[in-house]
């Protein structure tokens, strides 16, 4: 690969500013929506709003139906949910298209008959060589064992988000792409308006506390169309209802972001 095509190193992690003047996503409208009340940024449960999001998410029964067992082709879920055959296939294929290198990166997704139920890989899992015993299953919202990735509360607030329009349906990828990570480090910058490739425009977040990343999170889910969120210089977390559409997704992102960046 010629030196110009080479991904982008990622910019070195520094504290983020949180005094500069940065428009706030609830407060500004920068998402292009109305301000709307403030949202509590813990996952304590004290905090009645998210706790009540996690519970509707929770106890919500799946809609199961024979085309929600079986996907497309490429990436069959079987009536007996073999989640390693699928956590493998995608895991392999962010891979092959640069999204993650070693040990990085999450799969997860809603278990589609038992409501409540979350499985993904473990801390440290090679995605792309994944075994049966690398994947670990969770009850949404409650602590995770010490085997769950590192980010796993931002992958619960997700799922937890998503399944309320969704009973059953939510999955999400953590990647470090590195030209859409690359992408963010603009601190001038807040959205990802990638509409000409269908995807609509994707929030970035700034870095911080995972307690106020939940509260952006959430609020970019319900203000913004695209298919993912840039944690700025850090990762992507890509979301839907099937793991083969999030994978496509964040690869259509990476390639556009690529392409912007070596004609500038």
């Amino acid at each position: 690969m010629d030196d110009e095509t080479q991904p982008p190193t990622s910019p070195q992690t520094r504290p983020t500013s949180r005094n500069r003047a940065r428009p706030s996503m609830g407060g500004s409208g920068l998402f292009g929506a109305p301000k709307t009340s403030p949202v509590n940024n813990t996952t304590n449960p004290e905090n009645s709003e998210f706790s009540d999001m996690i519970q509707q998410a929770s106890s919500q029964p799946p809609i199961i139906t024979e085309q929600s067992l079986v996907q497309d082709s490429d990436f069959l879920v079987e009536s007996d949910l073999n989640f390693h055959s699928l956590f493998n296939k995608i895991g392999t294929r962010i891979h092959l298209d640069s999204l993650i290198r070693s040990n990085g990166g999450i799969i997860a997704q809603l278990d589609p008959t038992v409501a409540g139920i979350v499985h993904m890989t473990k801390n440290g899992t090679i995605l792309s060589e994944l075994s049966p015993s690398d994947i670990i299953s969770s009850n949404l919202g409650m602590s995770a064992s010490k085997e769950a990735p590192e980010h796993y509360r931002l992958i619960f607030v997700l799922l937890a988000q998503l399944s309320l329009n969704n009973p059953g349906k939510a999955a999400a990828i953590l990647t470090h792409s590195p030209w859409t990570v690359a992408a963010s480090s603009n601190e001038d910058i807040f959205v990802l308006d990638v509409s000409h490739i269908g995807l609509g425009r994707i929030a970035i977040i700034d870095e911080g506390s995972e307690e106020s990343q939940i509260g952006e999170i959430t609020e970019a889910i319900t203000q913004m169309t695209g298919p993912a969120i840039v944690i700025r210089n850090q990762f992507i977390l890509g979301f839907g209802t099937d793991l083969a559409s999030i994978a496509l997704n964040l690869t259509k992102l990476e390639q556009d972001m690529q392409r912007k960046q070596l004609v500038n």
